[in-house]
């Protein structure tokens, strides 16, 4: 079974990924079901069926599966627990209630829950790599953001160009690029140069778009990463809801997977405003 492109949205994604591994609860639900409706070629259960079906497929192989070497699963679930502990999205997970004691014949206390403890080690290192990979890469033969940038400029003529204010947070001040933005089709760039990489299971980029006649609150613009090595990168804006007068676009740095909205109380010296753009 393969997975149909995805679309580089992710919020979506991140849903999509919680539905076939952990569940949503009711309002996340709704928010997939609102998300979807952009997407009529997908569904609740787009990654949910290829994980089920890795899952048979591991169940049908021999009972003689060799186990996951110790490091290596300690690695992977420390890595997941720090992820997990870090997300800010409304949901909270008890990792103390996954686990369980061990019961006459049963298994060894410390193991997790679930038909993903028969699976090969092998096929769930090859799983933890596929749902930790960055969101913001382009499926193969996804158009270039940049291209698409280009052809914004060309053929809207509502577009504004907005460049990034010189900022004053360490570690940014040598950042450049601008903000290309049109109303009419709800679609909009930024472009990055000299912006530090991140690691995805550490923080991720977050953008927040400010438009004063639609509301006091920003709206969502979507998470991203910047990987290792880039000098200029261009990323697309995933608007979470419509903006009809952006009159400021942030960049914050974020848990991974961004929040739903941004609290600087919570670890100002991490989770800060680092550049602006605006009218």
């Amino acid at each position: 079974m393969s997975v149909p492109a995805l679309p580089e949205d992710p919020r979506l994604l991140d849903l999509l990924t919680a539905r076939a591994t952990e569940g949503l609860n009711a309002p996340e639900l709704a928010e997939l079901d609102r998300a979807l409706e952009d997407h009529p070629g997908l569904d609740r259960d787009e990654l949910a069926r290829p994980a089920a079906a890795l899952h048979v497929a591991c169940l049908g192989v021999s009972a003689a599966i060799t186990p996951m070497p110790g490091e290596l699963r300690a690695r992977l679930a420390a890595g997941g627990e720090r992820l997990l502990a870090a997300r800010d999205n409304g949901r909270v997970v008890d990792l103390s209630a996954r686990r369980e004691t061990r019961a006459p014949g049963g298994r060894p206390p410390g193991r997790l829950r679930g038909p993903w403890d028969k699976l090969g080690w092998a096929a769930a290192a090859a799983l933890a790599i596929v749902l930790v990979l960055p969101r913001s890469a382009a499926p193969p033969g996804a158009a270039d953001p940049a291209d698409l940038r280009a052809r914004l400029l060309r053929e809207a003529d509502d577009t504004v160009t907005l460049p990034w204010a010189p900022s004053s947070e360490t570690g940014f001040g040598g950042v450049v690029g601008d903000v290309v933005w049109s109303d009419a089709r709800q679609e909009g760039y930024m472009r990055f140069a000299a912006l530090a990489s991140n690691d995805p299971l550490t923080s991720q980029y977050q953008l927040w778009i400010i438009d004063p006649e639609r509301d006091e609150r920003p709206v969502d613009g979507g998470v991203f990463d910047i990987p290792p090595g880039a000098r200029e990168i261009v990323v697309p804006i995933h608007a979470k809801l419509p903006v009809d007068k952006p009159f400021l676009f942030a960049v914050t740095t974020e848990p991974p997977g961004g929040v739903v909205k941004h609290n600087p109380d919570r670890d100002p010296d991490r989770y800060r405003i680092i550049l602006t753009a605006s009218l």
